[in-house]
């Protein structure tokens, strides 16, 4: 029997949290833009987010990731129950990944540079799952402040790595 993927889960848990996140605000907190702050809306950040996710499984298949072909669907930017309708359904795909799979081997598109053609690097499910986890956990943290500006409390985990997390757990006097 195949373990389901850790890394897989990993990025579940964190996408679990804007689902919580989502059916505690309305759309009004979701598309503001505050100055104070990165000047981009909770939407813009988790559709940013989503979509990279989206590009993932659009390459699994294919061995072959562009993450510089978003959809950008304005949809997912502005109204939270689309987001959280896309939220499940990469929960599910993730849920779907074996641990075995993490060692499948894939080309990603380098996104950096002016070239015509994009160069293409060598990587891996594991090291991509990795890789959205933190990209993810990034974003979160910017949403993070975005609604304490907003005065809303995304809750204390929202937004942190799970290493600090862990770190913090195991060091709890840390936290007091």
């Amino acid at each position: 029997m195949s373990l389901p993927s850790p890394l897989a889960n990993a990025n579940i848990a964190a996408l679990e949290q804007a689902i919580d996140l989502l059916g505690r605000i309305n759309d009004a907190v979701y598309t503001h833009q505050d100055p104070r702050g990165t000047g981009s809306s909770i939407g813009r950040h988790l559709r940013h987010a989503i979509d990279h996710y989206e590009r993932f499984f659009a390459g699994l298949d294919a061995g072959r990731i562009n993450y510089e072909s978003r959809n950008r669907d304005p949809q997912v930017e502005e109204v939270s129950g689309v987001a959280c309708a896309s939220l499940n359904g990469i929960r599910a795909s993730l849920a779907a990944l074996r641990e075995a799979d993490e060692q499948r081997h894939l080309e990603v598109v380098v996104e950096a540079g002016n070239e015509p053609t994009r160069p293409i690097a060598a990587s891996t499910v594991r090291r991509e799952l990795d890789f959205l986890l933190g990209h993810t956990v990034h974003h979160f943290a910017l949403m993070a402040v975005t609604l304490r500006l907003q005065g809303v409390d995304p809750g204390r985990e929202f937004g942190v790595a799970p290493s600090t997390l862990r770190y913090e757990q195991a060091n709890p006097a840390l936290t007091e």
